[in-house]
C-alpha cells in the first residue's frame, strides 16, 4: 500500500465516522416530551432545521455510509483497502452512533432537568473520546507504518 492509498483509506474511513454521526442523528429522531405545553427546559437547543432538511441530510449520509461499506468492502477483496482500516472504521462508527445518539438525548426539551444529557455526557462522553482516541491511535500506527515502509 502506497501512502496515498493509506492517507484515502484514512479520509474514507474518517467519513463514514462523521457519516455515522448524521445517520443516527435522524433515525433517532427528536427526543422531545410531547403534550406538556410549550414551556419545556433544553441542555442545548436543537438547530431549526425543516424536517425536510434532516430527511434530506440522514438519508444523504446513510447512502455515503452504505456506499463506503460497498467500495471499503470491494477495496479489501482486492487487496487494496487492508482489513486493519476495518478496526480504525469500526471504532470510528460506533463512536458516531454514540455521539449522534448523545446530541439527540442532549437537545431534548424536557420539563425540569434533563436527567438524560447528564448522563449522556458523564457516560457516553467518555466512551466517545474512548473510541475516538482508540481510533486515532491506530490510524497512527497504521499511517506510520506505511510512513517508514513497515520499518518500526
Amino acid at each position: 500500500m502506497t501512502m496515498n492509498r493509506a492517507l484515502g483509506a484514512a479520509g474514507a474511513v474518517l467519513t463514514m465516522g462523521a457519516a455515522t454521526v448524521v445517520v443516527t442523528w435522524w433515525l433517532v429522531g427528536d427526543l422531545t416530551i410531547r403534550g406538556y405545553g410549550t414551556d419545556l427546559d433544553y441542555a442545548v437547543r436543537p438547530p431549526h432545521w425543516s424536517a425536510a432538511a434532516v430527511r434530506w441530510a440522514g438519508v444523504s449520509a446513510l447512502l455515503v455510509l452504505l456506499a463506503g461499506l460497498v467500495l471499503l468492502g470491494a477495496g479489501s477483496l482486492r487487496r487494496w483497502f487492508p482489513w486493519q482500516w476495518w478496526v480504525v472504521m469500526a471504532l470510528l462508527v460506533i463512536s458516531g452512533a454514540v455521539i449522534g445518539y448523545s446530541g439527540r438525548v442532549a437537545t431534548a426539551g424536557v420539563i425540569g432537568a434533563n436527567i438524560g444529557e447528564g448522563l449522556a455526557v458523564l457516560l457516553f462522553g467518555p466512551i466517545a473520546a474512548g473510541l475516538t482516541l482508540g481510533a486515532l491511535v491506530q490510524a497512527v500506527v497504521l499511517l506510520r507504518r506505511e510512513w517508514t515502509g513497515g520499518r518500526p
